[in-house]
């Protein structure tokens, strides 16, 4: 990671095996001071874990660790430290979780996000090819579709685009809807790790 970009970015890393309480503790114990909040989308400028229902765990312990934003090397090892912490408290993950990447994307245009999706949609099968099965068109990561790069097309500004693509489904293997909440895109398919190399 010596040639790491500085572009921030952030992680949300979906778990089982231990609860979210025991989770924070061990991440805050670790360095990095992490909390337990209950479901929410606000931006922090430590970690936090909170539930997700989509994740299928038979007692509860189970949740979703979001990083504030990161950048460069640092922001790398910072997510080696926090998930080496996790597996510490007990963490693992099943075929049910999935591991999400934001990146800023504040500085593009409405004609680079479009190329982000054109390129993830004409990749898309080599993609799949290295995605386990639970992550190739999942109901919380569907591929992109025409009418989804189109829309995102008819906006004529970037101002237009994020008063607008919020209302977009998030549940796309590129997450445009995040660029109207973050500021980012978030790529959603990649299949869940605790594993700090990964």
């Amino acid at each position: 990671f010596a040639n790491v970009p500085t572009r921030r970015f952030g992680v949300e890393v979906e778990f089982v095996g231990v609860s979210c309480e025991a989770a924070a503790r061990a991440i805050t114990a670790a360095g990095f001071l992490c909390q337990y909040e209950d479901y929410n989308h606000n931006t922090r400028n430590t970690w936090k874990i909170v539930r997700d229902g989509s994740i299928e765990y038979h007692n509860g312990n189970c949740g979703e660790l979001v990083s504030p934003p990161l950048s460069g090397e640092a922001g790398i090892e910072q997510v080696r430290t926090v998930l080496r912490a996790l597996v510490a408290a007990g963490a693992t993950v099943n075929r049910s979780c999935g591991l999400h990447v934001h990146v800023d994307a504040n500085d593009l245009g409405v004609s680079q996000i479009s190329s982000v999706l054109r390129r993830y949609q004409t990749y898309q099968n080599e993609i799949n090819r290295f995605m386990p099965a639970s992550r190739r068109n999942s109901r919380w990561a569907k591929a992109i579709t025409a009418d989804l790069i189109r829309q995102v097309e008819s906006y004529s500004t970037t101002t237009a685009l994020r008063n607008n693509v919020g209302y977009v489904d998030r549940y796309y293997a590129v997450n445009v809807a995040a660029y109207a909440r973050h500021g980012t895109v978030e790529f959603r398919q990649h299949s869940a790790s605790v594993n700090a190399s990964k």
